[in-house]
């Protein structure tokens, strides 16, 4: 903000981050939100990544200004670290979120005979047979 005729104005300042939650754990098919802000002068950009690994963006939308991370109808494969970044002509820094997404069916089939197969569906410590096609 500009200051009066002879004040000093706002004081610049690198961008320091805030990321919530630290760590989310959620059901599979669970919708899971985490959210970001920074400070600085000037106003940093906010950007999301999956540290080691990439965002689906059928299923991973982030808000217009940064502030919020949405993975929609989460799977396994998206547990891991998600890392909030703001960059401004002063610098950059990030925080990293972790999401563990728990539960979900695992495909197994078991041998039975020389020629035939059964399918079952195991989560956790229980399963069922899955119906042929």
């Amino acid at each position: 903000m500009m200051g009066l005729k002879g004040d000093p104005g706002e004081s610049i300042s690198s961008p320091v981050v805030t990321a919530s939650p630290n760590t989310r754990t959620v059901t599979e098919n669970q919708a899971a939100t985490f959210y970001c802000s920074a400070s600085g002068n000037p106003g940093p950009v906010l950007n999301w990544n999956k540290v080691n690994g990439s965002l689906d963006k059928g299923r991973m939308k982030i808000s217009e200004d940064g502030g919020r991370l949405e993975i929609i109808h989460t799977t396994h494969r998206d547990s891991g670290q998600y890392m909030c970044t703001a960059v401004s002509i002063l610098g950059r820094d990030s925080k990293k979120v972790t999401l563990v997404v728990e539960g979900g069916w695992i495909m197994v089939s078991l041998y039975f005979s020389q020629y035939k197969y059964n399918y079952w569906l195991c989560a956790l410590d229980r399963c069922v047979k899955a119906k042929k096609k």
